[in-house]
């Protein structure tokens, strides 16, 4: 029986095992690389929405905000109306069975 004769080593950057375990770790690494890139498109085409949606969204504010406006404007001459009427109806007037001079909004001469 003899010994069995040592095996060279495989040792050193230039070695075989060495090569292999970089080609391993070449294609993990192309493998990480374009699942990243898939979801960094995906990001992109998520922000690209959510920026077509902030935007839609600014024009249905400032729509509404126009809407608020005008709201407000009737409210404040139905409000200034409603105080001349109010003023006309505590002015008591010299026949108590006369309800006083029509409103504007009843008159036929009215704008």
């Amino acid at each position: 029986m003899g010994k069995p004769k040592p095996r060279p080593r495989d040792i050193g950057q230039d070695s075989t095992s060495e090569a292999e375990r970089l080609r391993v770790r070449n294609n993990e690494l192309e493998r990480e690389n374009g699942h990243l890139k898939s979801v960094v498109a995906g990001l992109e085409r998520e922000i690209a929405d959510l920026k077509d949606t902030n935007a839609t969204l600014k024009d249905t504010d400032d729509k509404w905000r126009d809407a608020v406006e005008t709201q407000r404007s009737v409210i404040a001459k139905l409000e200034s109306e409603l105080a001349s009427l109010r003023a006309a109806a505590a002015a008591s007037p010299a026949d108590p069975r006369d309800p006083g001079p029509f409103p504007a909004f009843l008159l036929r001469s009215a704008p």
